[in-house]
């Protein structure tokens, strides 16, 4: 299972740089839209992608309701180190699941019992948002402004965190059927969400990756991938931009400052390192007092903190 797993990222990795020039960071975006058209066996290519990939996902989702969660020592096991519970931060995608694909760009928070306390528009967002330092720590931690700084401590009710469990905790439905038939799984074993444990954030990557190759599957279709032009270029340009989007860890967003030639003067940055650098501390404490109480060995100990941070 993991060399299948290894083998459809390497597939999905082909499928991103055929169609960005490499598969990270790609090359053929430019101002306007893209660089070139597609050749003509690409697209037969990334459909045959797409469509094995949406396979192995729900054979990797079988594997792990049949054989991993039926188990009562790994469910036990993830079951006992809880995450901190904290608000969640992610999009809006009320319009995405109603099918309007106008998607609203706004970012939800919602509370330890998973009901929304404030949305804001991407524009906002440092507005909102801040960070705060602490000695101990090489990262900064991201916290809401009118709440104030309130250090890294279980109390806390200023701090967030982000990515697929955030996602997963706030959303009402998923919009493939796949993953929502997995979201409802989920539902069925661990209860309603929202879930603040370990095993519910490695469960919410299973719902996840099966959405992406549901997505990769409707997008990567000839009609899809062709149009009348490839760029349109700008008549106008203004000298200041926001951008945000949800990346598998988390939201990233970017705040920029251009000149008149369009060069970057400024540029401010939130990442998921950031956002969830007070999740990672309080889990991999959670994990180890964990062990401390089980009286583990240091290597088991090690080995109990690293899978609590995997999932993040």
């Amino acid at each position: 299972m993991v060399k299948g797993i290894m083998h459809h990222l390497a597939l999905a990795q082909e499928a991103a740089t055929t169609l960005g020039g490499r598969n990270a960071h790609p090359l053929t975006a430019v101002v306007g839209g893209v660089s070139r058209y597609l050749k003509n066996d690409s697209y037969e290519r990334l459909e045959e992608i797409a469509g094995i990939t949406v396979q192995f996902l729900e054979s990797l989702a079988a594997f792990f309701r049949e054989r991993v969660w039926v188990n009562p020592g790994v469910m036990k096991k993830y079951s006992e180190i809880s995450i901190q519970p904290m608000c969640g931060l992610s999009f809006d995608t009320s319009d995405v699941e109603s099918g309007d694909h106008a998607q609203k760009d706004e970012f939800v928070v919602t509370d330890k019992s998973g009901k929304e306390t404030m949305r804001f528009s991407v524009e906002k967002a440092l507005e909102k948002i801040d960070v705060a330092t602490e000695a101990w720590s090489y990262l900064p931690f991201a916290f809401f402004r009118e709440k104030g700084w309130q250090g890294v401590t279980s109390e806390a009710d200023s701090m967030f965190f982000t990515g697929p469990l955030a996602r997963i905790n706030s959303c009402k439905s998923m919009d493939t059927e796949k993953a929502e038939k997995e979201r409802m799984t989920m539902i069925d074993h661990l209860g309603p969400f929202p879930h603040f444990h370990i095993l519910a954030a490695f469960w919410a990557l299973i719902p996840e990756a099966l959405r992406s190759a549901e997505k990769m599957a409707q997008l990567c279709r000839r009609e899809k991938l062709t149009g009348p032009f490839t760029r349109k270029i700008p008549k106008n340009m203004g000298n200041e931009t926001f951008a945000a989007l949800e990346g598998p860890q988390g939201i990233i967003y970017h705040h920029y400052q251009v000149d008149s030639r369009g060069l970057v003067e400024n540029i401010r940055i939130l990442d998921t390192s950031v956002e969830n650098n007070a999740l990672r501390c309080l889990t991999a404490q959670k994990a180890h007092e964990v062990s401390i109480a089980d009286k583990d060995s240091w290597e088991k100990t090690k080995n109990r903190i690293e899978a609590s941070l995997l999932p993040f």
